[in-house]
């Protein structure tokens, strides 16, 4: 489990720093920090023998080949520990926090989930800044008991049809940011007005919207009791 851990957390640390700046020099030194404080013989980003050179035309396919992976649903493991702890590993795993409904503080990190399986545990808000979500992932929401609240900041592979996966979740949820979020259009907001019990909506920065009014409208229409905020 500590290695685990340990490969995720590292993982997470050079892929936002990724997004965050995909020049060739924070290319680089992401690359060679990677070798220097990876405890593992083998990385599980590069090899030693890894140049700048050839990481930087292939970052953005091993992200996304590892991001898979991890976006990838284990239902061995989902009937084993549950589905509300199974959508815990994932969401951290993916660079994700979440809180347990009457819980204080957010689980950051894979290591602080509990040792024991407490299948009453129930998670409440998920906060996916910078996250690697996928469409393959989010199967994960399936029979989740509790979510109220979810918050997309720059997903980087966060699409239309990935809200279409919300309806999962559609009976509980009641809070929905999306900030930042470039592959998500006009399509995939006038499908939000399936959240039936959805009371809050914030939007921000959706570049892709090419008519937020209408979208806005739209979504108004069908759920008349939900606040609707686009900030600029």
């Amino acid at each position: 489990m500590a290695r685990y851990a340990r490969q995720i957390q590292l993982f997470n640390v050079v892929r936002n720093s990724w997004i965050r700046n995909s020049s060739i020099n924070t290319s680089r030194s992401l690359c060679f920090w990677t070798q220097q404080n990876s405890t593992e013989s083998n990385s599980i980003l590069c090899q030693p023998s890894v140049t700048a050179s050839r990481f930087v035309p292939q970052r953005h396919f091993l992200f996304k080949a590892l991001n898979r992976i991890y976006n990838s649903p284990d239902q061995d493991r989902i009937k084993e520990v549950g589905p509300e702890r199974a959508c815990a590993e994932w969401c951290l795993k993916c660079g994700a926090h979440i809180r347990w409904a009457g819980a204080r503080d957010w689980i950051t990190e894979f290591g602080g989930l509990p040792i024991t399986n407490d299948r009453k545990l129930l998670i409440e808000e998920i906060d996916a800044k910078e996250a690697g979500f996928m469409d393959v992932g989010f199967s994960h929401l399936h029979k989740l008991s509790g979510l109220k609240r979810f918050r997309f900041y720059k997903c980087p592979y966060f699409v239309d049809r990935d809200l279409e996966e919300l309806q999962k979740v559609k009976h509980t949820l009641e809070v929905l940011e999306i900030e930042s979020c470039v592959y998500i259009t006009d399509q995939g907001l006038r499908g939000l007005s399936i959240l039936e019990h959805l009371k809050e909506l914030v939007l921000q920065d959706l570049p892709g919207v090419e008519n937020m009014q209408e979208c806005v409208a739209c979504i108004q229409k069908q759920l008349p009791h939900c606040k609707i905020t686009v900030k600029t």
